[in-house]
Order: C-alpha cells, then structure tokens, then sequence
C-alpha cells in the first residue's frame, strides 16, 4: 500500500515543491512536531524542556512558511518552509537532540533546574515576537534569499522594529 502512495505522490504535481500537496504534507508533519512538543511541555515531567523546543522549532517553521505566503506569495513554495535550509542546519539540529539525550542519559540533574529552562522559554518567545514584527514590518520587502542585486520593487524598510535593528533573522 505505502509503495502505491508514493508512486502516486511521486508523478502528481500538487506534490511537487508548490503543490497544494507537498504545502499540506509539510504542514501536517510540522502540526503534529508541534502538538508532540506542547504535549510534552504541559503533561511531561521530565521532557518538558523538549517539549518546548519541539514546538517553538515546529512553530518557527511554520510561520517562515507564512511570512512568505502572507507578503510574497508569487514566491512561495515548500522551500519557504525553510526545513532544507541547509546541510549545517540539518546537522545542528541533530546535534541538539543529540545534546539533549546525552545530558539527560549523563547529567539528568541538569533537566531539572527549572530556571535554565524558563529562561530560554522567555528567550525564545521574546526572539520569535521579534522575527513576527519583523516580518509584518518587511512585508513583500522580506525574502529568504540573500539579494546581491536590488530588485525593482523593493524598498528599504527604516521604520518600525527595523529602527533599531538591521535584520532580526541575524540576531
């Protein structure tokens, strides 16, 4: 049954890079790394700092894919997701859950200081308001790709969050 879903997926084009397909696919993956991570953070006592990760990672996902859906639309296609970013993201990603599971195997006392854990709860909500007002701000001026000619349409943003910042995704 699997090898008849993937041959069908595989040919039909709503599941190729900007098929409606791939969108919900990755969409789908990215809703349930999310309700994982939050069901981990409220109802684990012991993986709830995973749980957390796992959903702002899913959620940071999603809304680079939404950023581009809502300004630049004409653009966007599963690569807006950012998830094949590149190979150094992918390995410092591993590298984290990694991380996490030899603490928590050789240093479990480390999972359990609580303040650690708050503190870059509030780190990462403070970095994602952030990136959100930016991308409001930007709006069809925002890409993924770095620019090394200035595109006809596109003007530099000085105002809002963009007053005291270059560009919130390098922070």
């Amino acid at each position: 049954m699997h090898r008849v879903v993937i041959q069908a997926t595989r040919n039909n084009p709503q599941f190729q890079s900007n098929g409606n397909g791939a969108v919900a696919s990755l969409a789908f993956g990215l809703g349930i790394a999310g309700g994982l991570g939050l069901g981990l953070a409220l109802l684990s006592n012991s993986l709830y700092d995973l749980g957390y990760y796992l959903f702002f990672l899913g959620l940071f996902h999603f809304t680079e894919f939404m950023s581009v859906a809502l300004f630049n639309p004409t653009t966007c296609t599963t690569d807006s997701y950012l998830l094949n970013h590149s190979d150094e993201y992918s390995i410092a990603v591993a590298a984290s859950f990694v991380e996490f599971f030899i603490e928590l195997w050789l240093f479990p006392s480390l999972k359990q200081n609580n303040i650690i854990v708050y503190i870059g709860l509030i780190g990462a909500a403070i970095g994602f308001a952030i990136r959100i007002v930016a991308f409001i701000h930007a709006r069809q001026n925002f890409t993924h790709e770095v620019q090394d000619t200035r595109r006809k349409e596109h003007v530099l943003v000085t105002g809002g969050i963009y007053k005291f910042i270059r560009h919130p995704g390098y922070m």
